[in-house]
């Protein structure tokens, strides 16, 4: 089977138009109107980024580590992205200036209207997955530290059940009090809890060492 040449296959291509056109649209109203340009399509570089930019925006860090997804910054990250990617608009909108133009105005349609409709299915589908590719590994990983957590609490109060045994005068009511203050306590304060126990017992045995 003989091949296609590249001179071939460009010719014939070029029948479809370059792949990135920009074309020109007035905003504004009367005779206050500015003229911005907009690319119908992004090289594969840029489309990545836009797509990093996005998912990296839906995902906010709390004080324990967890990553929290966001609805509302997506759609946020996802309007300035169109704009400053597709658009020849600075990347500085800021907050005031993005939710006049999305609620107050037509620009995001008329961008819509010339963007290739393909790619921004693609672009949006390749968001979709990568959200919940980064939300799912946040639950195993939040499952694994919580499995790792629960074992070692379960090693602890095994010890402290053996312990017992061997207490003299020791207040049953007190050691409830305790258990029952633990499971109300939040993970990252047991964890507190845990690894300075852990540190306590360290110190002890260098001591009895010496």
């Amino acid at each position: 089977m003989s091949k296609v040449s590249m001179r071939a296959l460009d010719k014939v291509l070029g029948l479809y138009g370059r792949p990135s056109d920009t074309k020109t649209i007035q905003f504004g109203i009367e005779d206050n109107v500015v003229e911005i340009e907009v690319r119908t399509m992004l090289p594969l570089s840029e489309a990545r980024d836009l797509v990093d930019l996005v998912v990296g925006a839906a995902f906010t860090e709390d004080e324990s580590g967890t990553m929290i997804y966001s609805d509302l910054m997506q759609q946020y990250a996802w309007n300035l992205a169109i704009l400053t990617y597709f658009t020849n608009i600075k990347p500085d909108l800021g907050a005031e200036r993005l939710y006049t133009i999305i609620y107050k105005t037509d620009l995001i349609k008329k961008v819509f209207d010339i963007v290739s409709p393909h790619q921004i299915s693609d672009l949006m589908s390749a968001i979709s997955r990568e959200v919940r590719h980064v939300a799912n590994m946040t639950v195993n990983t939040q499952a694994v530290r919580t499995s790792e957590l629960m074992d070692k609490i379960d090693t602890m109060m095994s010890a402290m059940t053996v312990s017992i045994n061997g207490l003299q005068g020791f207040d049953a009511e007190q050691l409830h009090e305790a258990i029952a203050k633990m499971a109300s306590m939040e993970e990252d304060k047991i964890l507190d809890l845990l690894l300075k126990e852990d540190d306590q017992h360290v110190e002890t045995s260098e001591t009895a060492n010496q």
